[in-house]
Parts: structure tokens; sequence; C-alpha cells
């Protein structure tokens, strides 16, 4: 999968526009970080309030607040050193005081996080496996439960917890398990780890002749910009009544949401769906 020459900087530019101060009412005079963009649901839980929240549009998430990205659903931010920060499925991060205005800081309670910049920024992420200072314009950190790991494509990332320190640098990664010091480790397609961060516009028109109601359900939200509602209505078409037009249907919406593994799987072969994947991973395709 190889990026175009021009589509990260156009990337980073329209994102930035997106989030500029002035399209977001302020909630706090410093703030962490701002909504660029999301598909599905994202729940935003304040420090001022008690359970989670669906995130609006154009928002601005202050120190203290935590960010939840749902099943089937992504999210990009910008934060105050105007990195880019992709959120994947089922990530959770939170925002905490800022110590000084040149370093931002994160915790990635759970998740992936893909980090990208035009100029190596100075970055911390905290884990419950490892801490990662960063110096780098583009990587990945990942934490699960048992394991957290990161992926430096440009820049060097000092990766440390309480039993030991590693410093990797561009091409190279690091895990770090419960008790166990960070380990360099070997990854062969790394880029593999942010397939889901591509952007694939949409390529098919499900026909709504004579299909079930689900489908019906489905094309409304999606419609509405709801992807993870039209994934949800999708589940509940009948096995009898699930033909060619609706997997391709469903594959096309879980590209939608960066799905790509999931997407192939749904569509059937030869499907415009696949032929869609086949190009973007050659000719670069745009980080949504």
């Amino acid at each position: 999968m190889r990026r175009g020459p021009h589509v990260f900087p156009f990337l980073i530019g329209l994102l930035l526009w997106h989030a500029h101060p002035s399209l977001a009412q302020e909630r706090c005079e410093v703030w962490a970080a701002r909504l660029a963009s999301l598909q599905g649901q994202v729940d935003v839980k304040t420090a001022t309030r008690t359970g989670w929240q669906p995130l609006q549009r154009e928002g601005v998430l202050c120190p203290g607040d935590s960010v939840r990205v749902g099943a089937n659903s992504r999210a990009a931010l910008v934060l105050p050193s105007e990195t880019i920060l992709r959120l994947d499925q089922r990530t959770t991060v939170t925002f905490p005081e800022a110590k000084d205005e040149e370093t931002s800081f994160l915790d990635l309670v759970e998740g992936l996080g893909y980090f990208m910049s035009r100029v190596p920024r100075m970055l911390k992420v905290r884990t419950p496996f490892v801490n990662a200072a960063v110096e780098g314009t583009e990587f990945v950190v990942a934490a699960t439960g048992e394991a957290a790991r990161v992926l430096v494509f440009e820049g060097s990332v000092s990766a440390d917890n309480a039993a030991g320190r590693l410093r990797i640098t561009s091409g190279e990664g690091a895990v770090a398990a419960r008790g166990a010091a960070p380990t360099r480790i070997v990854v062969v397609e790394p880029r593999d780890a942010v397939k889901w961060a591509l952007y694939y516009p949409p390529v098919v028109d499900h026909p709504l002749e004579d299909a079930p109601a689900g489908v019906h359900a489905a094309v409304a939200s999606f419609n509405r910009g709801d992807i993870a509602g039209a994934l949800a209505a999708l589940e509940h078409v009948p096995a009898e009544s699930r033909d060619a037009e609706f997997y391709d249907f469903r594959a096309s919406m879980l590209l939608q949401v960066g799905r790509v593994e999931a997407a192939l799987a749904s569509a059937p072969i030869g499907s415009v769906v696949c032929r869609a994947q086949e190009e973007g991973d050659h000719d670069g395709g745009r980080y949504g």
C-alpha cells in the first residue's frame, strides 16, 4: 500500500481547516483536541459531567475529557501541536492537563491511535503497559488488555516503563507486555496497521426495489451519515434475503469505516468493492 505523493500534505491541510477554532464553540481556554471528522459512533465524557454523550461534529475537547470510538467507527482529531490523531474502532483516549505548551499529552486507555504531523512534534502517550515519548511525524500506538505496541514510520520514539527503556526509529516497532520491559519487534508490512485509516468513496447504490426492510433502513441511516446504524440495520436482514447485491452493499458500508478485511470477506469476488479496494492499495488512496 503506497501513499500518493500529494495525499499527506493535502489531508493535514484539510483536517486543520475543518478544525479551525472559529468553527467550534470554545468550552475551555486551553483546548486539548478538536474533532476533524468522524464516521460511526463516537462519544465524549467531559471532566465536568458524568456519563458518555455523542461527540458533536466540530466539537472541542478540553483537558480531562475522554473520547470513546465505538465498533465499526473511527474519528480524526487535531491536537494543539497540529498533529492529526486518527482513532480506530474500540479506542478510548483521555486528555490530561498539559504540563507545557510545547508538548501534547494523552492517555491511550485501549485501542489504536495513528499520529501524523507535517514536522516533528514532541508528544507523550501513556498506555497501561508502556509510555512513549515521541519526536516523530508518523507513528502508531496500540494497547490491548495484555500488551501495548508502538510502530514508527518516520521519526523516533523512546518507549519506557518501570522495567526498562528502548529507543526505536523509522521502520521499527516495540512491544511491552504486563510487567515486562519493551522489546524491539520486526514488522514486515507496517502500513497494514493503518489500512483502516484509508478513505474509500461509496461505490455501491443498492437498488431498493423489492429490497428487505433492513436494507431500506440501512440506506436511510447511510443517507443521514450514520454508518454504524446502517451496518446494524443490515444485520436484521434474513439470511435467505441476502443476495450478492446485499453483500456488496454491506462491504461498501464496511469500507466507509475502514474495515477493509471485513469488507473483502463480505464482498462477492470481482465486485466493485473488491476492485475499489485493490485500486486504493495501488494508488495510495486518501486518509479519511
